[in-house]
């Protein structure tokens, strides 16, 4: 188990949370350490495929469903979560359509699903690509080699409107180190546009109002 990737308490993340939230379920919960940010009172449910990560979540007053989140999709309640968490998760997915909208029908009334997602128009990943000529998968990060799908900001937005959701918050996240590369990337933010200085795409958003 990597326990970099599973102690990881993403507390940038948890800025976006709603403060009044009570029910929540975490996709990929890993070793429950995002659920530290919350309150202790809260109802909290998560899903981890890793066993080892998934009895440690346990621990942490998470009730944990072992597995893929579309074999255990059954098991969990309809109409009932007010946030779902997905971090690092939906570029695992085969079917992004069917799992977001499949979330969507765990939320209640004003639920929202927020988390992130790699972004692949970050700068290191298009000089790999544009001047090195290559697209190596690598242990962690944009090219993991676990990911199924890749997202620009773009293209993010679509699946989230194809879904039928309205988008809160779409915002990148950077490495501290890139507000001093900025300077550098002056000449290549012009053409490109800032969203290459983001690793990440944070994002929340609830259901479109019929």
């Amino acid at each position: 188990m990597n326990n970099g990737y599973y102690q990881n308490k993403r507390s940038e993340i948890y800025e976006i949370v709603p403060r009044t939230a009570k029910r929540v379920l975490e996709i990929g919960c890993a070793a429950g350490c995002f659920r530290m940010n919350f309150p202790e009172n809260i109802e909290y449910w998560g899903v981890e495929p890793v066993l080892e990560a998934a009895e440690q979540a346990s621990l942490k007053g998470i009730k944990v469903f072992h597995g893929t989140y579309d074999t255990v999709a059954s098991q969990i309640p309809d109409a009932y979560f007010d946030v779902i968490v997905c971090n690092d998760v939906i570029e695992h997915i085969v079917d992004t359509q069917d799992f977001l909208l499949s979330l969507k029908s765990k939320l209640g009334g004003n639920g929202v699903i927020l988390g992130s997602i790699p972004n692949v128009r970050f700068w290191g990943n298009l000089i790999n690509l544009l001047l090195r000529r290559d697209w190596k998968y690598e242990k962690s990060g944009v090219l993991d080699e676990t990911h199924l799908r890749f997202f620009t900001f773009k293209s993010f937005r679509r699946v989230l409107h194809s879904a039928g959701f309205k988008i809160v918050y779409l915002k990148g996240i950077e490495a501290y180190r890139m507000k001093i590369l900025k300077f550098l990337l002056l000449p290549l933010l012009f053409f490109l546009g800032n969203d290459i200085c983001a690793m990440q795409i944070m994002f929340k958003v609830v259901k479109k109002e019929r």
